[in-house]
């Protein structure tokens, strides 16, 4: 009888642990959900996915709040799954100064406990909160661009397993 209480509690602690990867997790950036159209008041931007040579949809908020607490941002930028209707799939607030890394890491922490994995490879920083719905970064480089960033790890696998299928549909005419 003790085995079967001790494997129920174990079973317990790992649904419990697995659905709630770090507080307050959010599903969504402000008040916007992933998976949301853009909204009327959104501004249409082209942008160029950082790691590959993909243009996302990706539209800025003339009246965004341009800061969380102290920390200012130079850039908000939401980026949409390009589906029908497109999709909120992450943000990514750009910050210029170096110091508000500490300040932004505090804050996250205060809102959603700590990082659940921390990086610190040469000249630059990465703290990360992994989620169900939610994966936030904060990613300082020293000499580079410094970004905190919320994105669906749902939407992006999604949007990820269509550009593969898009890429070998269009490798069919190099033969």
């Amino acid at each position: 009888m003790r085995k079967i209480s001790v494997i129920t509690a174990l079973v317990f602690l790992v649904i419990g642990l697995k659905a709630a990867a770090f507080q307050n997790e959010p599903d969504g950036f402000r008040e916007l959900k992933w998976g949301d159209p853009p909204t009327w008041d959104m501004v249409d931007i082209k942008c160029a996915n950082e790691k590959e040579d993909v243009w996302n949809d990706c539209f800025y908020r003339p009246d965004d709040k341009m800061a969380i607490g102290s920390v200012s941002f130079y850039r908000i930028v939401y980026s949409f799954y390009y589906s029908e209707p497109p999709k909120l799939m992450s943000v990514t607030l750009s910050f210029s100064e170096l110091d508000d890394r500490e300040t932004l890491k505090m804050i996250l922490e205060a809102k959603f406990g700590k990082a659940t994995k921390s990086t610190m490879p040469l000249f630059a920083y990465k703290d990360i909160w992994k989620g169900e719905t939610t994966i936030i970064e904060l990613n300082c480089k020293i000499l580079g661009h410094n970004y905190l960033k919320f994105y669906s790890p749902e939407i992006l696998a999604e949007k990820k397993k269509t550009d593969k299928r898009k890429e070998i549909e269009e490798a069919q005419d190099d033969f």
